[in-house]
């Protein structure tokens, strides 16, 4: 996108390519209004270069391949799921997260380094890499992970971190949980 596609209160906006999908413009819905975003094909990204965000409204994002933060945030006091169905999920510039429940799914590893402020994270993580996330939100509440792909578990937490949910890994995998 090149312009900025908003609607109002409780509005949906539903965003699908075949390719790459690169947001250059703010994405943003009202009220309770959703957002979804939708990359088809194995090597198809969603690249996030510019804000995306609701005021209470779940935000989905599913890429064939990965799903990289550039330049943008992705927002809402609702829920976030990211899905990376043959690759990764990370923040490689200034954007991060912020929400209630962060659901990450990923072949190749989920890594988000940056000042993230989500209440509860899930993540699930399939073929290689690892999964990190660091947050600032007190409390985190980790509902589950999953690490199949032979990486580690990194959590890092400014405040309290408590779990309701397994957190495992493969052989040689390790889990370190900070807070």
């Amino acid at each position: 996108t090149s312009g900025a596609i908003t609607t109002a209160a409780n509005g949906t906006i539903s965003l699908t390519s075949s390719g790459t999908q690169t947001l250059g413009a703010a994405v943003t819905a009202g009220g309770s209004g959703t957002v979804g975003l939708t990359a088809n094909g194995a090597t198809s990204d969603i690249l996030v270069n510019a804000n995306v965000g609701s005021t209470s409204g779940a935000i989905t994002a599913t890429a064939g391949r990965s799903i990289i933060l550039n330049a943008g945030n992705i927002s809402t006091s609702g829920n976030i799921s990211l899905t990376g169905t043959a690759g990764a999920i990370s923040e490689a510039g200034a954007g991060l997260l912020s929400g209630a429940l962060l659901t990450a799914s990923s072949a190749t590893g989920t890594t988000l380094g940056n000042a993230n402020t989500v209440t509860s994270f899930n993540a699930t993580n399939s073929t290689s890499g690892n999964i990190s996330l660091v947050n600032t939100a007190a409390p985190l509440t980790i509902t589950g992970i999953s690490q199949t792909g032979g990486g580690n578990v990194t959590v890092n937490n400014t405040g309290a971190l408590t779990t309701s949910g397994a957190i495992t890994t493969a052989a040689n995998g390790t889990i370190s949980l900070t807070s």
